[in-house]
């Protein structure tokens, strides 16, 4: 059997924090997908983590593991991944995920297709991701497809489709990009714990960057438990990046921040009946497309 080929412009980014019995699955599915180095960032664990890292970066010399003394956040360690990482490309995987082998054929593939009409690295390319346990597979943002700066900013903000777009995820633990344009944008706002992927988007898109995904699965998401991933917490972090980019989208239609913080209230009230929630979701179409609105008025969802 021929030996699997080394993507050696590619760094797989992996930040971890408390994921001693997942951290060695998500390293290993990395390393099986041949790239340069697998770069780790453990984020002050008290579990354990921190050893089994270091003896897992003794054994494989791809393996580069960083440490901070206290946690900081999911943002400011992917910063810290972005600003060491030393190849053209990178792609993120998170600490409790798998990635499949041909992950990175195929997303650097799609990239390098995009970029040869475009003639620029401002892309950001995803994928499908399979949630083991539930059997759900959720496709990408515009599986397919280059979806240009203005839809994709307006489906950042407020989920807003244009005609032909198809609608997806754009969660960074799927995320294939050139590493360069990304410091160049800043990285994720340092002040977020959470929706700091979302909020990449937004400013990725009002710098002219484009979208893609692959129809394929490059994800195996294993759903845990975090405080951060309360509704709550998660709530006050749209509150932060609707006052961050306030002035941009009075901009783009004035009444979409009502739009977007309508949504946050629905996201907010998820306990409420499923009535309710159409009514808040009917309320923030409104705002931004009547048609839309009609769509939405005629479906079954929530």
């Amino acid at each position: 059997m021929l030996p699997r080929p080394v993507f050696d412009d590619v760094t797989v980014c992996l930040a971890s924090h408390n994921c001693r019995d997942t951290i060695v699955r998500a390293i290993e599915s990395a390393l099986a997908c041949a790239p340069a180095a697998v770069l780790v960032v453990d984020d002050g664990s008290t579990d354990g983590t921190d050893a089994v890292l270091r003896g897992k970066a003794r054994e494989e010399p791809r393996l580069h593991v960083l440490f901070n003394e206290r946690n900081a956040g999911v943002a400011v360690v992917r910063n810290r991944l972005l600003a060491a990482c030393r190849t053209r490309f990178l792609m993120f995987l998170d600490d409790d995920d798998e990635a499949p082998a041909d992950r990175i054929a195929r997303q650097r593939h799609a990239f390098l297709q995009v970029r040869e009409s475009l003639g620029h690295d401002r892309i950001l390319c995803y994928g499908a991701r399979r949630v083991e346990g539930s059997g759900k597979v959720l496709a990408g943002l515009g599986a397919g497809q280059v979806v240009a700066s203005r839809p994709l900013y307006l489906f950042a903000t407020v989920g807003l489709r244009h005609p032909g777009l198809r609608p997806g995820l754009f969660g960074t633990g799927t995320l294939f990009a050139a590493a360069e344009p990304l410091r160049a944008l800043g990285g994720f706002d340092a002040n977020l714990r959470r929706n700091e992927d979302t909020e990449l988007v937004i400013r990725a898109a009002q710098e002219g960057f484009v979208c893609t995904s692959v129809a394929e699965v490059v994800l195996h998401q294993h759903p845990t438990p975090g405080a951060e991933k309360k509704l709550a917490v998660e709530f006050a972090m749209r509150n932060r990046i609707l006052r961050k980019h306030w002035k941009t989208m009075m901009k783009t239609w004035p009444l979409l921040p009502a739009a977007y913080f309508g949504q946050s209230l629905a996201l907010r009230a998820q306990g409420l009946s499923t009535a309710a929630k159409r009514g808040l979701r009917a309320l923030s179409l409104l705002f931004v497309n009547p048609a839309d609105l009609a769509r939405h008025l005629r479906s079954d969802r929530p």
